[in-house]
């Protein structure tokens, strides 16, 4: 099987979901702050699972801000993301 993916990732155990706050700005409503919970995570991205709600709110978001803890790591992990569809 041929993988697009460029860097190992790693998919956390459903039993321990890692959190993932999203912020961003919603156009006309201002500053919007989600949790979600990430599906996997590499060196060059992370994937999350969104409801249809948060899905849809992200749709014209060009840029977000997030945070999240790392199971067996002490420190926040914080960044700045470009959305991807």
């Amino acid at each position: 099987m041929i993988t697009r993916r460029m860097a190992p990732r790693i998919n956390p155990n459903p039993a321990e979901p890692i959190r993932v706050q999203l912020q961003f700005d919603k156009s006309g409503v201002g500053e919007e702050l989600v949790l979600v919970h990430a599906r996997d995570i590499s060196i060059t991205g992370i994937g999350v699972f969104a409801d249809e709600k948060i899905e849809s709110d992200l749709y014209d978001v060009d840029d977000l801000r997030l945070r999240t803890h790392v199971p067996t790591e002490g420190d926040l992990f914080a960044g700045a993301a470009s959305v991807a569809t």
